[in-house]
């Protein structure tokens, strides 16, 4: 074993040793032009607007970059996959190239901006001229171990399974190809990568931990990415679900989700193009129905921007915590989201599982989307706060993109189960993130609600009904945050007078209720003012 490690790394090294070597003649060469034309004195001459000087300097600048363009973009190398991991896994698919299986790409990608990812020379191996990917599904992973991971991979394939045989594209075609659809696993942070993860995706053929660089052409490496089409086998072992195209982006560093979906719309999506996104977080697994109810919603309505499905809590419910969370996703899908989807602006999109058209949140939408991701430093008290709700922003983007008429819906049909939190801890710091992030950024919805009548291309009876359900909104944001309390505690009070009426040891009994409901109000509202929820655990 430890023989082939050699021969396989060998090669490797030497390869990007002479891209380094490369590198360095392309700067002695550049150096030796900018001395042939005189830009070796000093760069006086283009501050006093010498204009054959600063010409000189911007053609050689480009020349350079253009250069190094192609460098980078040789970085970008086919390795063979141990013939383990595809025997006699692809005699049921005929194939044109067999590379497709027999070879995984790696790219050491340098480049620290998403943005960036196409104009520093970088591609994707999915950019074929005889493919259009359609769907592309992004996988959202930091620390979870590998059975988090397959089961929402496993879901993702019972799903294409359905798609490829009974989705009808709007030709007449039936279903869809598997060269249609890819999956995008993001990694946020190799060093925090469960072990048992990479151990898998070594043997499905999209990872390997013996090419891997962590710097080229003398810069590190921010992104580990490898693409592969790989074959899953069902539950039973025996048969393969039809060939799945993976991306598996690793970063170097652990940078936060929205960092990771950076990557996914601006560089991978940017350059491919789908008609469709899906967003899955590890450890969701959609229904098997799930994604060919997203596509045919998509496809029957085009003026449907994004859509979200119904998240369930996955059975069996363990811990009180676990049957709280299922209580409480179940009262927002049969009441909130049904007549937010009929008014046309859901109030959020969830990242666990919600679905885009490329075409409807492409520009404006996605630039305020990353807002808070690139721009900290320039953020205000009230915009640091909001930008933690980044995905409540980007509904409002699309609802009032200018010059269109996309809305926001609900699908019943697209179901999908997560995991639930089940540490006290972990709830307490999920949901005051949220409450934070949704006071502000509901405020700044109700504050930009005039967009949709001066900039969208709604009809005059869609903007009528919006304008209703802000109104709606407005009236819920400032009553359930600030008087949410007392009017539960007044309904509380009445209730159990009703109900403790009679002689005066059962009216102590509610007596003492509502004490307690006091009690544990004043507590929690005393463990809240700590900065950190570590301490609740030794309360509770």
């Amino acid at each position: 074993m430890a023989n082939t490690d050699v021969t396989i790394q060998s090669p490797i090294d030497e390869y990007y040793q002479n891209l380094a070597l490369r590198l360095e003649e392309l700067k002695t060469e550049f150096t030796k032009v900018e001395a042939k034309t005189g830009n070796e004195q000093t760069f006086e001459d283009y501050i006093q607007g010498d204009r054959e000087f600063a010409e000189g300097v911007q053609q050689n600048s480009q020349r350079y970059y253009d250069a190094l363009k192609v460098l980078r973009a040789d970085t970008q190398i086919f390795y063979p996959v141990p013939s383990e991991v595809y025997r006699d896994e692809w005699d049921d698919v005929i194939m044109d190239d067999t590379m497709e299986y027999t070879h995984c790409r790696y790219t050491p990608v340098v480049t620290e901006d998403a943005r960036d990812f196409g104009i520093d020379g970088y591609t994707l191996r999915l950019q074929r001229e005889d493919r259009r990917i359609r769907l592309l599904i992004c996988v959202t992973l930091y620390n979870e171990d590998q059975d988090t991971l397959r089961k929402t991979l496993l879901g993702i394939c019972d799903n294409l399974e359905v798609l490829y045989e009974k989705f009808t594209l709007a030709d007449g075609r039936k279903g869809l190809d598997w060269q249609e659809v890819a999956v995008c696993i993001i990694q946020d942070g190799l060093p925090m990568a469960d072990q048992s993860v990479i151990a898998a995706a070594t043997v499905q053929g999209f990872f390997s931990p013996v090419v891997l660089q962590n710097d080229v052409l003398g810069t590190p490496t921010s992104l580990h990415l490898f693409e592969y089409t790989a074959r899953y086998k069902k539950h039973a072992g025996i048969d393969n679900y039809p060939p799945l195209q993976v991306v598996f982006a690793s970063k170097a560093k652990n940078k936060g989700k929205l960092d990771s979906h950076c990557w996914f719309f601006d560089a991978f999506s940017y350059l491919i193009q789908p008609e469709y996104c899906v967003l899955f977080d590890a450890g969701t697994r959609p229904m098997p129905n799930a994604l060919k109810a997203v596509c045919t919603h998509f496809q029957r309505y085009p003026n449907v921007g994004a859509l979200t499905g119904e998240l369930k809590v996955e059975r069996p419910y363990r811990t009180f915590l676990a049957s709280v969370q299922f209580c409480e996703w179940k009262v927002s899908h049969l009441l909130q989201k049904p007549i937010e989807s009929i008014c046309g602006f859901l109030t959020v999109l969830p990242g666990a599982f919600s679905a885009f058209r490329w075409l409807a949140i492409d520009g404006e939408p996605l630039r305020r989307y990353f807002y808070g991701l690139y721009s900290q430093a320039e953020l205000n008290a009230f915009e640091a706060n909001m930008y933690l709700a980044e995905d409540r922003i980007l509904c409002l983007e699309v609802v009032a993109k200018k010059g269109c008429q996309y809305r926001l819906e609900y699908v019943k049909e697209a179901v999908a189960e997560a995991d639930p939190v089940t540490r006290l801890v972990n709830l307490m710091k999920q949901r005051r993130r949220w409450l934070n992030g949704t006071f502000f950024a509901m405020l700044y919805a109700l504050g930009n609600m005039s967009r949709i009548w001066s900039e969208s291309g709604h009809s005059f009876m869609r903007k009528l009904v919006l304008t209703t359900e802000f109104i709606y909104l407005t009236l819920v944001t400032l009553v359930g945050t600030w008087f949410g309390i007392g009017i539960f505690f007044v309904m509380l009070t009445t209730l159990l007078e009703v109900a403790f009426t009679g002689p005066g040891w059962l009216q102590s009994i509610g007596y003492a209720v509502e004490l307690l409901y006091l009690f544990l109000l004043v507590t929690q509202l005393i463990i809240n003012l700590k900065n950190k929820p570590e301490p609740v655990e030794k309360v509770s």
